[in-house]
């Protein structure tokens, strides 16, 4: 994952009475338990420098890169990090199938993959709906 070097992390919902379910499963194997009981119990805000240091982000990069990135589909986006994620306690066969099911049932299913496609075979930047 990539931030922009103006990005600020933080998992406040502590402030207010509650904690971030997707954090505490997913930031103690970023981070680490130091970091992650830091991250969340505390609430503070940390830099993109920061989060790259521990672990949260892989780089940060000036706009280039996350205006790259915003450029594309949203929901392909996330239908690949999924199909990514979800591989990585799998075997190759199951690792395949899997990403196939997804790109079947789930990608082409989008409105995104068709445009992506059309613009692709007329040559044209794709305009994106993110759906």
């Amino acid at each position: 994952m990539y931030a922009s070097e103006k990005a600020r992390f933080g998992q406040p919902e502590i402030n207010v009475g509650v904690f971030p379910a997707p954090a505490a499963a997913i930031f103690p194997r970023l981070v680490g338990l130091k970091k992650a009981f830091e991250l969340t119990l505390t609430g503070n805000i940390i830099s993109a420098a920061e989060a790259e240091r521990i672990g949260l982000v892989n780089r940060v990069e000036i706009d280039k890169r996350t205006d790259n990135l915003c450029s594309k589909s949203s929901v392909v986006l996330q239908l690949t990090r999924k199909a990514i994620l979800e591989s990585k306690n799998l075997d190759l066969a199951q690792v395949m199938t899997r990403s196939y099911d997804i790109y079947e049932r789930e990608l082409m299913k989008t409105k995104d993959a068709y445009i992506g496609i059309e613009a692709f075979l007329v040559q044209k930047k794709p305009v994106w709906k993110n759906e």
